[in-house]
């Protein structure tokens, strides 16, 4: 987290100039998101569970956030994942029926359907 403000100006910066390189858009390659939009939310997703006033002071950053989270697929997806619970302490998603599956859970392996866990 020490590196974290100069990567995200870092990023901020890549997709401020990313219109120059990639024509007019709201995202990292243009005006569709490609796998690496997807692959950057991914991370700065997981920094706002840590630290969710992480993305404060980069608004364009944020806004880019908003922009893939409004897209249909990815709302559908966003409203059906799991809960990541216990960061630091021991890893664990909770589904929407308020299952709580954790790294040690005895259960083993589940499988995601319609949001809520099936177990073999």
């Amino acid at each position: 987290m020490d590196t974290l403000p100069a990567n995200l100006a870092a990023l901020q910066r890549q997709l401020e100039i990313a219109p120059s390189i990639c024509g007019d858009g709201a995202f990292f390659g243009g005006p569709v998101p490609s796998h690496g939009d997807f692959n950057v939310y991914h991370h700065l997703s997981n920094i706002m569970m840590v630290d969710p006033a992480a993305l404060i002071e980069y608004g364009p950053l944020r806004e880019w956030m908003v922009a893939i989270e409004t897209l249909p697929s990815m709302a559908t997806y966003l409203d059906s994942r799991p809960e990541l619970v216990g960061i630091g302490v021991d890893p664990g998603l909770r589904d929407k029926n308020g299952i709580l599956i954790t790294q040690q859970h005895p259960a083993g392996r589940a499988l995601l359907v319609g949001g809520e866990f099936v177990f073999e």
